[in-house]
């Protein structure tokens, strides 16, 4: 009996949070504050005791167990933060940001460098002109595919490319071949859009679907219908004053 009360207690709360998140497309409101605020409490705790149990572990207990006492380097480092809500000493605050900065741009670079660019770039060098199956033969659609590729990595270099005159012949191929470019980029950007749209739709459904189906459907209808008076009740009182 008591966890048949927990569950619907924790199916109620699941719906008006859903319903209260999602009720800023119409405006902003009590519910839609309510799980914000609700929602950033929680996550900050949650953050908190995870960082402080992760200290814990890794610098404090190797410290008070002289397994490596050189954490409490890293560990002073740290503290430092504090400094952040002092006028005079503010200048302390600076040394970790300038470590965790410095720090996190190298390893993002290095990684990005490698990862977004000379993995790409040598990709797109190797790429076969004509694809030949050791078994099926000649393959036109990857043949196809590849020119495409090429293509389009040409055009959307030559869209960016402004060192050669207008006037030039060669000039106006860059400029011809950056048309390309342009189409390119519109059609990947257009594709990331949409396929973030899609997910965030895909979120949306799926939700809905946990607040409609078998026995729980009252309770999304009965929250859905509870968000929506409430939201007519603020309308109509600003409407009347």
């Amino acid at each position: 009996m008591a966890a048949d009360l927990v569950t619907m207690l924790g199916i109620y709360a699941y719906a008006l949070f859903a319903l209260g998140a999602y009720s800023f497309t119409y405006r902003d409101n009590v519910f839609f504050k309510f799980a914000e605020h609700t929602y950033l409490a929680v996550a900050i705790g949650y953050t908190a005791a995870v960082a402080y149990g992760y200290i814990r572990m890794t610098a404090i207990a190797p410290i008070l167990t002289g397994k490596n006492t050189l954490m409490i380097v890293p560990l002073l480092l740290g503290m430092l933060f504090v400094f952040f809500f002092s006028k005079k000493y503010f200048w302390l605050y600076r040394f970790p940001i300038a470590m965790i900065t410095g720090a996190g741009m190298g390893l993002a670079m290095s990684g990005t460098i490698s990862a977004q660019f000379l993995v790409q770039i040598v990709s797109t060098i190797t790429l076969p002109l004509v694809v030949v199956h050791p078994t099926l033969g000649f393959l036109a659609m990857d043949t196809i595919n590849n020119w495409l590729i090429i293509i389009m990595v040409l055009g959307t270099l030559s869209y960016f490319f402004f060192s050669l005159p207008p006037e030039s012949a060669l000039g106006k191929a860059t400029s011809k071949l950056g048309i390309i470019g342009r189409w390119t980029m519109m059609i990947a950007f257009g594709s990331a859009f949409g396929n973030t749209v899609m997910t965030r739709m895909n979120l949306f459904i799926g939700v809905y679907k946990n607040l409609l189906r078998d026995y729980t459907s009252f309770i999304g209808i009965a929250a859905l219908i509870l968000v929506v008076a409430t939201l007519q009740g603020q309308r109509e009182k600003k409407t009347k004053k």
